[in-house]
Parts: C-alpha cells; structure tokens; sequence
C-alpha cells in the first residue's frame, strides 16, 4: 500500500486525457502451478480511441485486486496521462481502484459497451483458441 502511495503522489502531477476500458475476467486455459490447476483471471486496460493494450496481467483470483492497482498506477506514471474517463462492465474493477480512483478522480461508468476491449479480448482468445463467441 506504500508503494501505491508513493505512485499517487508521483502520478497527480500528469495530464488528464482519453478513455481507458478496463475488465477483468477469468481465461479458460488453466495453469498449472501449485498441486491443482487453476484457471487464471486476466485484467486488460485498453484505450478506447485506438484500441491499443496499455497494461495487460495473469493473476490467481485473490491478488487480482493488488496487480490491478499496482498496473494501473504504473500505467498513469509511466504515461505520465490520467484517463479522463474510465470504463468498466463490471463493479469489481471499481471495487479493487476504488482508493485510486478517489485520488485521481477521473469520471467513472459502468457500461454494458467496452467497445475496444471487447475486440482485443475476442481476438485474444481467439489466438488461444479458446474463444468466448
């Protein structure tokens, strides 16, 4: 949590800009770590004009909150850019950003449309074979 700090701190000085989607779901090929298989949960943060993948990552259910919160911050001070807008379809990624969306606070919606991320996840698992659709 420090370190989330820190990165707030280093972050708040960046410009606000775009619309970043972000989503968090569970991908159908398992790992294997560990005694048991586990089927990974990835999240994805893509920007919605140009469709490109700014932060992707493969995570056990229960760290998921942390890496996504961990990859976010990097994303806005590496990029030294806030997103002007968050996107999400579903009220967990709201849930695991909510102290960083307090400090940045960037317009928030819950949509049923993630656009941009919808076409880079179908794809995605297109190339895995192991397509959604």
């Amino acid at each position: 949590m420090d370190d989330q700090r820190a990165y707030v701190r280093r972050a708040k000085s960046g410009k606000f800009a775009g619309i970043w989607e972000i989503d968090c779901f569970f991908v159908p090929i398992p790992v294997d770590e560990g005694e048991r298989p586990f089927f990974p949960k990835m999240f994805l943060i893509v920007d919605q004009s140009s469709g490109q993948i700014l932060k992707h990552g493969l995570s056990n259910n229960t760290q998921m909150a942390n890496d996504l919160a961990d990859a976010f911050l990097a994303l806005i001070e590496q990029a030294k850019l806030v997103p002007g807008e968050i996107w999400a379809a579903k009220e967990e990624v709201y849930v695991y950003l909510r102290q960083i969306l307090r400090a940045f606070e960037p317009q928030a919606y819950l949509t049923d449309e993630l656009p941009a991320l919808e076409d880079v996840k179908d794809s995605m698992l297109d190339y895995f074979g192991v397509g959604m659709r």
